[in-house]
């Protein structure tokens, strides 16, 4: 999943699907992208692991898993409605893996291309997700989305990258230093 991406020297925060991200390095259409994937396997880009984010187990304040002291268990989980990123994110598929492999439960996932979606439906009170706490912190602090406790999620790794024949302009390596610098800190 692409996050942001500097484009005709102009930043903007929309978020992606990878295969859109990957396309527009590829065309010239974009000069770097954000992505929160474990890696970033592609033989026209060159991508660098600038950060980790912590993934987040989410539903609505509304939700019978908000405000709950004790854990979710994975099998408390397996038996919730989760809306999840695309299949081919990283963090999605490998949560989704996790929820079915609990014995005797069929867990209902459905996915989106689009995070904006899943995130609606959760606030809504359909159900469940898991995203990175970059998606979902100003959801958190308005209250839209509640965090649940739950089993410890590992962290997804953050790469900017950039298409690799092409020589980054000024305006791209100052946004890329600014990014690499907001996740340091």
């Amino acid at each position: 999943m692409a996050m942001i991406v500097l484009t005709d020297n102009r930043c903007t925060d929309v978020p992606r699907g990878r295969a859109s991200a990957v396309e527009g390095l590829r065309a010239g259409r974009l000069d770097c992208a954000l992505f929160l994937e474990d890696q970033v396997d592609h033989p026209d880009l060159l991508a660098e692991r600038i950060a980790g984010q912590p993934l987040v187990l989410l539903c609505s304040p509304s939700h019978p898993l908000a405000g709950r002291e004790r854990p979710a268990t994975w099998r408390e989980l397996a038996q919730e409605s989760f809306f999840l990123h695309e299949q081919g994110c990283s963090y999605s598929d490998w949560f989704a893996q996790r929820l079915l492999a609990v014995a005797g439960t069929q867990p209902r996932l459905t996915r989106f291309g689009s995070i904006e979606a899943a995130r609606a439906c959760v606030a809504a009170g359909l159900g469940l997700t898991v995203l990175p706490h970059a998606n979902v912190a100003e959801s958190l602090r308005d209250g839209r989305l509640t965090a649940v406790p739950g089993p410890a999620l590992p962290d997804v790794s953050v790469h900017l990258a950039r298409h690799r024949r092409r020589h980054p302009s000024r305006a791209t390596r100052a946004v890329a230093a600014q990014v690499v610098r907001h996740f340091s800190v």
